[in-house]
C-alpha cells in the first residue's frame, strides 16, 4: 500500500521526541558494513542518547545478496528472529548496473532475503542500505555502461535501484548514499573515502551511522556527544546533513515500510485546539492533552477549561512498534472573552447634528475642540446624537477592552452619511 507523508526537519527539531528505547539489529552486507565497525558506531550513537542497540552481523568481503541467500551463517542469523531491523547491503557496484541486469542479479535475491526475514519474525523490518557511488565513478565498468562513468551517474543508479527494492518489498530505505552526495556537495574539509576511493573513511562510516540511528530510533542526531574520534565541529556538520536528508524526506525513504513516525501540528482558537495528525506508517493513535484527558482519534479536537501550559503527547503505533511526539499548548483566555470584536461606529451628520451608531456598546465618547477643550462626553451607549457648530473637532472613542480610536472631523454644515470609525 502506498503511503504519502510530508514532514520537515524543522518540525522534528521543534518537537520533543522522548523515550529511551532498545532495538535489536542484524546487519547483512560486506566490507562497507565491516569497515570501521559500522554496527558498533550506531550502537555508540544510541548509547550517547541513552538508547540501546543490540546487534549482530555477517559481512564477508564482496558478498552479494545472491551469496547471502545461500550462506549458512546469514540464513541462521536471520532465522533466529527477534530482530527489530535487518539491514541488507548489496555488493557496492551491482545495483548501479543496467536495470535489466539489476532485475535478474539483484532484485530477486533482495525479495528472497526479505521474505526470509518476515518468515522468521513478522514484526522485523527490512532496511535496505543504500550505498554510495565510487569517488570518480566505476572505472572498471564504465566502457560497458557509460552512466556509471562518473560519481553522479553511479550514485543516481544506486538511488534508483535501492528505492525500487524498498517499493517492491514494502521496506524501508536508509539513504546513506544520498546523504553522502549532500556532504560531497558542501566541499567540507574531510574525505568520506579511504585511498581506494570506494570504502568509507571514519567520516563516511560516521555519516552512515547517523542515518541508521535516526532510522532505528526515530530521533535526530543533533548534538550527540559520540563523534567516533573525529573533531566535534566536523561531526556536527555531518549530523546536520543527516538530519536534513532524513527528516526533510521521510516519505521518500520510509513510506513503503512499517516504521512509525509520530508527528502533529496544532491549530488553536482560544481554548479550542485542533490537532492535525501527520504521523507516518501508524495504525493506532493515543493522545494525552496534558490536562488529564486523552483521545484515540486520529485528528482530535480538545477544549481546555483552565489556563496554563499543557504538554501534549501523541503515541503513533503499529502492532509492532511505536513512536512518540510531544508539543505544548498555552491557554490564557479561560474566563475572558477570547476574541473581543471591536465595534465599528457609523457617523452621520446633517443640520448641525452629529449622530453616532455603534454595533455594540461604546464605553466612552469624548469630543474636544481644536484647542483641546472638552465640549461633550458620554459613557455606555450604542447610539447618540450631538449638536455641533461648524468647526474642527477631535472625537475619542473607547471600548470596554480599552481600545481607543481618535479621529479628527471637520463640520462644514454639509450633510455626511456613511463615515465609519474602525478600531
Amino acid at each position: 500500500m502506498q503511503k504519502i507523508f510530508l514532514i520537515s526537519l524543522l518540525f522534528f527539531l521543534s518537537h520533543s521526541l522522548t523515550g529511551q528505547q532498545t532495538k535489536r539489529v542484524l546487519f547483512i552486507g560486506n566490507s562497507y558494513v565491516y569497515s570501521n565497525n559500522l554496527p558498533l558506531m550506531v550502537s555508540k550513537l544510541a548509547a550517547a542518547h541513552l538508547d540501546t542497540m543490540i546487534f549482530d552481523s555477517n559481512t564477508p568481503g564482496g558478498y552479494t545478496f545472491q551469496n547471502h541467500s545461500t550462506n549458512a551463517t546469514t540464513l541462521s542469523k536471520i532465522a533466529a528472529g527477534n530482530w527489530d531491523y535487518v539491514v541488507l547491503q548489496e555488493q557496492s557496484q551491482l545495483p548501479a548496473f543496467p536495470p535489466a541486469q539489476v532485475a535478474t542479479q539483484c532484485l530477486p535475491y533482495a525479495a528472497l532475503l526479505d521474505s526470509l526475514i518476515h518468515a522468521a519474525d513478522s514484526c522485523a523490518e527490512t532496511v535496505f542500505f543504500m550505498t554510495w557511488g565510487r569517488k570518480y565513478g566505476d572505472a572498471s565498468n564504465c566502457a560497458s555502461y557509460p552512466p556509471i562513468c562518473t560519481y553522479e551517474g553511479m550514485q543516481e543508479r544506486l538511488r534508483e535501484s535501492y528505492l525500487m527494492m524498498g517499493q517492491q518489498n514494502l521496506a524501508t530505505v536508509a539513504p546513506v548514499g544520498c546523504a553522502w552526495r549532500e556532504v560531497r556537495k558542501q566541499n567540507l574539509p574531510f574525505d568520506l573515502y579511504v585511498a581506494d576511493e570506494s570504502h568509507p573513511s571514519v567520516y563516511g562510516s560516521y555519516l552512515a551511522a547517523c542515518i541508521f540511528y535516526s532510522a532505528f530510533f526515530k530521533k535526530p542526531v543533533t548534538s550527540l556527544s559520540y563523534t567516533a574520534g573525529i573533531p566535534v565541529s566536523e561531526a556536527a556538520l555531518i549530523q546536520q546533513q543527516c538530519n536534513q536528508l532524513v527528516f526533510d524526506s521521510l516519505s521518500l525513504w520510509f513510506s513503503n515500510g512499517n516504521i512509525p513516525f509520530a508527528g502533529f501540528g496544532i491549530q488553536q482558537n482560544s481554548t479550542a485546539v485542533t490537532f492535525n495528525n501527520s504521523s507516518l506508517n501508524a495504525t493506532y493513535y493515543s493522545w494525552s492533552f496534558g490536562d488529564g484527558t486523552t483521545s484515540a482519534l486520529q485528528n482530535p479536537q480538545h477544549t481546555y477549561t483552565s489556563n496554563g501550559t499543557f504538554t501534549v503527547t501523541l503515541t503513533a503505533s503499529t502492532d509492532c512498534d511505536s513512536s512518540i511526539d510531544t508539543d505544548s499548548v498555552t491557554i490564557t483566555t479561560v474566563g475572558i472573552n477570547p476574541h473581543p470584536v471591536s465595534p465599528a461606529v457609523l457617523v452621520q451628520y446633517s443640520n448641525n447634528e452629529l449622530k453616532l451608531i455603534s454595533d455594540q456598546l461604546i464605553y466612552k465618547l469624548t469630543i474636544r475642540s481644536i484647542d483641546g477643550k472638552q465640549i461633550f462626553s458620554q459613557s455606555r451607549f450604542s447610539s447618540t446624537q450631538i449638536q455641533l457648530k461648524t468647526g474642527m473637532y477631535f472625537i475619542t472613542l473607547e471600548t470596554s477592552d480599552l481600545k481607543i480610536c481618535i479621529r479628527k472631523i471637520v463640520v462644514t454644515g454639509d450633510s455626511l452619511s456613511g463615515f465609519r470609525f474602525e478600531f
